[in-house]
């Protein structure tokens, strides 16, 4: 799908607003003066950001927000270090406790991504996670909830704060690739170059906090690829973390490529690969 990516202050987003705003006017029959507040506030965020991505007939954009010079304390276990870095400089200061512990125990099961592609691309996905999830809570994506009985309130990109499955044996189903436009926004807000040629992405070998492992990345760009896989970690790092296996006697069981720190990896029996050739 052809990309356009712009920044905000140009005056080529400025003529491509001002087109995007005469045929909201012309569709919605709205006068933004006399009645504000009916129109979208994505419309009013738009032409307030500082890059934006066209893809099709959608477009995605970002607003870069500065935070006052003070001091800022952040606790969280699933931290963009990177992204922290680039925003923050010399003022960032990490403290970090290292791994501990788990009560718990997580299972990953990497010989499928079960992305939604994947699962799009081959059904039989649902099958086999379902028969192996049973009666237990899944967080999955969120077009797919509806295959599992037990997929409730979490999926992915709705996941913080969330304290329902704690101590409960948990699947995580699938691999939370974002819409590519997504790190293509967040690269030049972090300063991190790259061509449209570095847009491509392949099914190839990559290394991420310590592994080595085959994954659907970009192919020619380094920096972009890490972004990616640093985004994606967290996500699932979320996900594994709505049990609690730190402090509870619980199994949380990962289906996808993506390895995290602390998991036993563990590879698909003879009854589960049979499902895939029936």
């Amino acid at each position: 799908m052809a990309q356009t990516l712009g920044e905000g202050n140009t005056k080529g987003i400025a003529k491509l607003k001002d087109k995007l705003v005469k045929a909201f006017l012309t569709r919605n029959r709205m006068d933004f003066s006399r009645n504000e507040e009916s129109t979208p506030s994505n419309v009013f965020g738009f032409l307030d950001c500082d890059y934006y991505v066209k893809s099709g007939s959608y477009i995605h954009y970002l607003k870069r927000r500065e935070c006052d010079y003070k001091k800022i304390i952040i606790l969280s276990a699933t931290p963009n270090i990177r992204i922290y870095e680039k925003l923050y400089g010399n003022r960032l200061k990490v403290h970090d406790v290292g791994r501990v512990e788990t009560k718990g125990i997580v299972i990953h099961y990497p010989e499928s991504s079960f992305s939604a592609f994947a699962i799009k691309k081959e059904p039989k996905l649902l099958e086999v996670a379902g028969s192996m999830a049973r009666r237990n809570p899944v967080i999955t994506h969120l077009k797919f909830k509806s295959h599992f009985p037990t997929a409730e309130e979490a999926h992915f990109g709705y996941l913080s704060g969330i304290d329902k499955y704690r101590g409960k044996d948990l699947f995580v189903v699938g691999t939370p690739h974002k819409n590519p436009s997504v790190y293509y926004l967040y690269a030049r807000v972090l300063g991190i170059d790259y061509d449209i040629k570095d847009t491509k992405m392949n099914f190839q070998e990559v290394e991420y906090d310590g592994f080595v492992f085959y994954f659907n990345t970009f192919k020619n760009n380094y920096r972009l690829q890490q972004l990616q896989m640093s985004m994606i970690q967290a996500e699932l790092l979320q996900a594994v973390g709505r049990a609690r296996v730190l402090r509870e006697d619980c199994t949380v069981t990962m289906l996808g490529r993506m390895p995290i720190q602390g998991a036993e990896t563990r590879y698909f029996d003879a009854d589960i690969l049979s499902k895939f050739k029936n």
